[in-house]
This record gives structure tokens, C-alpha cells and sequence, in this order.
């Protein structure tokens, strides 16, 4: 996984990867952040998760944020936000 520089603001940091996706590294937790222009993804938009686990650091809750009218849970760990909330 290629990663741009990382961008800090306080203890937060916030690493950019190629393709509208992102990490957002925090208290030595990852949280993956990835923007889909479709409304309604479903569990297969998951797919970068099993990559993070060989990286051995503790991964929080997923946020796809897209042009969904409201927010939805798609799974237990990954919750649909639309982009109008952002």
C-alpha cells in the first residue's frame, strides 16, 4: 500500500492512499476512511481491511463516507456516512 506523506495535527495522524481512501492513525489505533461516489456499497467496498491486518495494529471502526441519503451501519465495524454529515 503506497501512502503520501503523513499529515499531522495533534496527536492525530492522518495518512492519504492512492484512490479516494485513507487512514486516520490515532491513540496506536487505525481507522480506514474511504469515499464512494456510488449510494449504496455493500460489504465487498471492504476489501483493503484484510491488507491493514498484516500491518498487526489495532483497526477501529471503518467509515465510508458516499452519496447515501443517511447513515447506515453495513456491518458491526463499518459504518455508511453520507458525505452531507462530513
Amino acid at each position: 500500500m503506497l501512502l503520501t506523506g503523513p499529515r499531522q495535527t495533534g496527536k492525530t495522524t492522518f495518512l492519504l492512499t492512492p484512490g479516494r481512501k485513507a487512514l486516520i492513525y490515532q491513540n496506536g489505533t487505525l481507522y480506514p476512511v474511504e469515499i464512494k461516489k456510488s449510494a449504496s456499497p455493500g460489504k465487498e467496498a471492504t476489501g483493503h481491511l484484510q491488507v491493514l491486518q498484516t500491518l498487526k495494529q489495532p483497526i477501529g471502526q471503518e467509515c465510508i463516507i458516499l452519496l447515501a441519503p443517511m447513515y447506515l451501519p453495513i456491518t458491526s465495524t463499518i459504518d455508511n456516512v453520507p458525505a452531507g454529515m462530513v
